[in-house]
């Protein structure tokens, strides 16, 4: 009795399998003229399409801090068992930045396992309008 009970957590949890839907993205948005970071600025990674091996993911939007920094924390999914889905090799998201009285602008950025899944978009910095 003792053996099986041990054994059920290795033979729940065997079959799991983590995929990545969407890379994560780190940085701080900041005044193009002065350089001050810009608070209330609005970052956006795109939706994820569903398709046979994705699930599909609604567009995220985060909002920058008092010091104009902000994190999206790459989208992970977990299945249990007979998994079909898979982390594809690279991402390439372009992330939407804008802020009110700045002039909206889009990152191209590339994600992978060599970058943890995420993207260190650095310092934006947004054009008054």
């Amino acid at each position: 009795m003792t053996r099986l009970l041990l054994l059920l957590p290795f033979l729940l949890t065997a079959g799991c399998a983590t995929h990545i839907q969407a890379p994560g993205a780190v940085g701080m948005v900041v005044d193009g003229e002065t350089g001050q970071p810009i608070r209330g600025a609005k970052v956006t990674r795109p939706a994820v399409e569903q398709s046979w091996n994705v699930q599909g993911l609604p567009e995220m939007t985060v909002m920058t801090g008092r010091f104009g920094r902000f994190s999206i924390p790459p989208a992970r999914h977990t299945d249990f068992f007979f998994s079909f889905h898979t982390t594809p090799q690279v991402f390439t998201p372009t992330f939407t930045v804008g802020a009110e009285g700045y002039v909206m602008t889009n990152i191209t950025s590339l994600a992978s396992s060599n970058t943890h899944w995420s993207v260190d978009l650095r310092r934006i910095k947004l054009r008054r309008r």
